[in-house]
């Protein structure tokens, strides 16, 4: 999946609506289609079937550079945000970091691997792959050629009243960051 296709759901059976990824969750259940909850056999049929479309679609909007005000509307006021390699505290910082992100790596892709839930928490196992194309403030100069990197990461999102109130955030900076030849940023408190 791509930018220019969508994100998680580009080539799937049900098309490039669906709200929670066949593809991903080993399922061709129409159910999953058109903006609906996922059904049951649709990522296992688990609990908090709503949370995890929601999640998804949020991963969507963060991952592709949307920005906090892109996200705003899946987000309980003061959602906070926790990364130990990231300084970002809320998820409205990190979703400006994200999109600050996307506008240097034109060719960026988010791929969730695995995605597991509860009644109040999703967990999502993805990848990132991009390649460093442009040129913004906070960011180190891109190289020519442009630098690659691809790294795993894994969100944790918990929800209140259905929307989201906290995400942390484990991923290898190391690989992540050294990929595009990037220094590693302070530790976050």
């Amino acid at each position: 999946a791509s930018k220019q296709d969508g994100g998680v759901t580009a080539g799937c059976a049900c098309g490039p609506s669906c709200s929670c990824d066949p593809c991903l969750c080993g399922s061709k259940t129409a159910g999953c289609c058109g903006g609906q909850a996922a059904s049951t056999g649709c990522c296992g049929g688990q609990a908090g079937e709503g949370i995890v479309a929601t999640a998804l679609a949020f991963f969507n909007d963060l991952e592709y550079g949307k920005g906090a005000e892109g996200i705003a509307k899946y987000l309980a006021p003061g959602a906070t945000f926790s990364c130990k390699c990231l300084p970002q505290k809320t998820l409205a910082e990190y979703g400006d970091f994200m999109k600050a992100l996307c506008a240097i790596t034109s060719d960026a892709s988010f791929t969730p691997k695995f995605v597991t839930s509860n009644a109040d928490t999703v967990t999502i196992v993805a990848d990132m792959k991009a390649s460093h194309t442009g040129s913004a403030p906070g960011f180190p100069a891109p190289t020519n050629p442009p630098k690659t990197t691809t790294c795993d990461y894994v969100y944790t999102i918990s929800f209140a009243g259905g929307k989201i109130t906290a995400m942390h955030k484990v991923f290898d900076i190391f690989t992540g960051f050294s990929g595009f030849g990037w220094p590693l940023p302070p530790a976050s408190a």
